[in-house]
């Protein structure tokens, strides 16, 4: 892997992220919790392990080994954090753990 291939997988993540953190923020927060009757329920249980991943991989990089995601219930929306354009997951779903 080089490191212009890095930055090309990390800009389409990045990418990526934001579509569909834009798609699931048009969700009210009831919509975002609702159970779905899919295989994770809500939109929120989809999202969470996607972006706990996230999560866990910018601990790692921060110094820190996580050992679990954070619990879905802590993410309380899709609406990305207005403060720098930083949230504490990195992923841009608001959580509550910092």
């Amino acid at each position: 892997m080089t490191p212009a291939g890095a930055r090309t997988l990390y800009d389409y993540n990045r990418w990526a992220n934001r579509r569909v953190l834009a798609a699931a923020g048009t969700l009210d927060v009831a919509q975002f919790v609702e159970d779905r009757g899919n295989s994770f329920g809500s939109v929120r249980d989809t999202l969470a392990p996607i972006f706990g991943a996230e999560w866990v991989w910018l601990r790692r990089w921060q110094g820190n080994s996580p050992r679990a995601y954070p619990p879905a219930g802590e993410f309380e929306s899709a609406a990305p954090s207005r403060s720098a354009g930083k949230t504490s997951t990195g992923s841009g779903m608001r959580s509550s753990q910092a």
